[in-house]
């Protein structure tokens, strides 16, 4: 299973920053479960780091989307 997708931009029709934003938490949520698998100490910390930056970027979604309500 790849993360990887191509951006879509939050002002595409039928695509708001709120649905930006829960699809970052399921990419964090989906690295923390490979944290847990991973069979290194290398990768348990790059999978978590993946997370605390998809973690950022919906707390940054979530903030633009307030920005752009009316």
């Amino acid at each position: 299973m790849t993360l990887m997708h191509p951006e879509r931009p939050a002002c595409a029709a039928g695509y708001s920053g709120m649905e930006t934003s829960t699809e970052y938490r399921r990419f964090a949520q989906e690295c923390r479960r490979l944290a847990r698998d991973a069979k290194s100490e290398r990768h348990r910390n790059i999978m978590e780091e993946m997370a605390q930056a998809w973690d950022q970027l919906a707390k940054e979604a979530d903030g633009e989307a307030s920005h752009a309500s009316p």
